[in-house]
């Protein structure tokens, strides 16, 4: 491959989000490329201008085990749990941390 060719394909990698609603509907995988869902709406704090989660809905239905049996039919994901955003979100390993909610 020619460095023309290369620099091409670099510039076809899709950037990174410029929004929050630019994140609606990426799925989002855990770090071990285990499917958890598919982002849905994002959790805001306008006090301090940040986000602090996302709900996530068309959950992994291997997860139903681990969701509280009283809340609806979706969850959401603490963003600082968010490891990377882009075509799709990967999270830390958040099969473990669910298995915590019993």
């Amino acid at each position: 491959m020619s460095a023309n060719q290369k620099h091409q394909f670099d510039n076809s990698v899709q950037a990174r989000p410029d929004t929050v609603t630019d994140i609606i509907g990426l799925d989002v995988y855990s770090k071990s490329g285990v499917y958890i869902g598919e982002v849905d709406d994002v959790r805001l704090n306008f006090s301090q201008k940040a986000s602090t989660g996302i709900a996530l809905t068309n959950i992994n239905p291997e997860l139903d085990k681990v969701k509280d049996s009283s809340s609806s039919e979706g969850i959401v994901i603490p963003y600082n749990w968010i490891q990377s955003i882009h075509d799709i979100i990967i999270t830390i390993d958040i099969i473990r941390r669910l298995n915590y909610v019993d």
